[in-house]
């Protein structure tokens, strides 16, 4: 009996097994006691649409909607399908009990692919916990995807797992066939699967070399020169009203708003430019592959222009989307910053302080992989509705840790990292203290707008970011520590 109980332990202290239980019990958690969003019955308000489609789901029904419905349709497909083969009535209840359950499988079998990414990054045992703890231990986690559950940001989630898993294990077919999924789950995610079939991984060790080259400072003034063409053009020839019901820009620090994006941007897109692969043409056009990009592209505008002729307009369209970007990028200083780290948690902190580390792995990784950072590290400091960014916030995570595996951080760092982690996601405070009326940027419906970039108040945007320059503040006074002390021990043993 003692030695079956120790060997069951040993398994379910595994990090694979150990998160999987996690996950599995904190479903169940949220079935019985978790928070559900109040609005229109809890289906919130993209609910409405992927409710509507389940309900009435039928050809006539989907050659009606938007395209950016059409870009949403698999989970609310899913739903239908399985509560038709099971004979339950559509009733609104039942809609989000069934996207409630749906949700769960999906991320217990997110979590499971987790653990297969892990192996691909190998990471010590401690770099393991921290990207477990990573990946779930943040409001987009144990929050967000219980309390709204009537979304496609959970499928996403998972397919963003996967997307990068297929990746790194050189399976382009597949990437393809997730890429397909995510086409009809979230509208830009074929884009970065793109660049992924294009340039596949090629593990390349000797980029590790820094090299800050006048095409690396190109590129990125490129980059710069597209931001500011797009501010401009969001700003001053078109309507530059803000939507009401969003917080409105500190006009007095709209300069101070437009630097800090330019400057995150310049200097964030020089580091992923400053390794071997940007730097020689050859080994890019040796490393181009030019069968899978030729089916990726070909499929993307295939499927592109096929939602095209098949749905209308819409009220949300890329034009729509981009002029909420580019305006709500700059309504104060740093604002997509603290609006990730309240949303996504501790680790974007962590991004930020091992930046450059992060880009000299993704080029090790490959030029593909560099690529993509390039693309949504954009996305990451122009949108501040962080949500948007869930499908890339695992690559995220992996390639952090990654970055922060050689310091061999100890126990007490570990469970640091962890405690804070906990903290920030809010998974201690429930939302519904009261029923929500009044304006979006204020209390009660703070408490869940709170985390939603562009609907922040001022209020909570100062607290947020005095909370991530303290935990900045802490992580690098351990990073730093640990440095310190490691570079004395290899001194140590060197005069040993």
């Amino acid at each position: 009996m003692q030695k079956f109980l120790s060997k069951l332990l040993k398994i379910i202290t595994r990090v694979d097994v150990a998160s999987i239980i996690f996950v599995i019990l904190f479903c169940l958690l949220n079935f019985f006691f978790g928070e559900t969003i109040p609005v229109f019955d809890g289906r919130g308000w993209d609910g409405i649409g992927y409710t509507n489609i389940v309900q009435n789901f039928s050809l006539k029904y989907l050659l009606s909607l938007p395209r950016y419905d059409l870009g949403r349709l698999v989970p609310s497909t899913i739903i239908f399908i399985g509560m038709s083969v099971i004979h339950q009535p559509l009733t609104y209840a039942n809609i989000i009990l069934a996207f409630r359950i749906y949700n769960a499988i999906v991320l217990i079998l997110g979590t499971f692919l987790w653990s297969k990414v892990i192996e691909e990054f190998h990471v010590s045992l401690t770099g393991q916990w921290l990207m477990v703890v990573g990946l779930l231990v943040n409001y987009c986690f144990l929050k967000m995807f219980f309390y709204y559950p009537v979304l496609t940001d959970q499928t996403a989630f998972v397919l963003g797992i996967s997307q990068l898993l297929f990746y790194l294990k050189k399976k382009p077919a597949a990437l393809l066939a997730v890429s397909i999924l995510g086409t009809f789950t979230w509208p830009n995610f074929f884009l970065g699967s793109i660049l992924l079939l294009a340039f596949p991984v090629q593990n390349n060790p000797n980029t590790h070399l820094r090299h800050r080259s006048k095409t690396a400072i190109f590129l990125a003034y490129c980059i710069v020169l597209m931001v500011i063409v797009g501010l401009i053009f969001f700003h001053y020839y078109v309507d530059s009203s803000i939507r009401i019901d969003l917080v409105p820009r500190i006009q007095s620090l709209f300069p101070v708003s437009v630097l800090s994006v330019l400057l995150i941007i310049f200097f964030g897109s020089v580091e992923l430019f400053s390794y071997g692969n940007f730097n020689d043409h050859k080994k890019i056009c040796q490393n181009f592959d030019k069968k899978w990009f030729s089916i990726s592209l070909s499929t993307f505008l295939f499927l592109q222009v096929g939602i095209f002729l098949i749905g209308n307009e819409g009220t949300v369209t890329l034009y729509s989307t981009l002029r909420l970007f580019f305006q709500t990028s700059v309504i104060r200083p740093f604002n997509s910053l603290v609006a990730h780290f309240a949303y996504f948690g501790v680790f974007i902190v962590l991004a930020v302080l091992f930046w450059r580390k992060i880009a000299q792995i993704a080029n090790q990784i490959g030029l593909g992989l560099s690529l993509f950072l390039v693309f949504y590290f954009i996305q990451f400091i122009l949108i501040c509705e962080s949500r948007q960014l869930t499908p890339v916030f695992p690559l995220v995570i992996a390639l952090t840790v990654k970055a922060m595996d050689d310091l061999n951080w100890g126990k007490m760092q570990f469970w640091v990292i962890t405690l804070t982690a906990f903290i920030v996601s809010k998974i201690w405070m429930p939302i519904n203290v009261e029923e929500f009326h009044g304006p979006l940027i204020e209390f009660p419906y703070q408490y869940y707008f709170m985390t939603q970039g562009p609907w922040m108040s001022n209020r909570m945007f100062v607290i947020y970011a005095g909370c991530m320059i303290v935990v900045a503040g802490l992580f690098y006074i351990f990073i730093f520590k640990n440095r310190r002390n490691s570079g004395t021990v290899a001194e140590q043993k060197s005069n040993e």
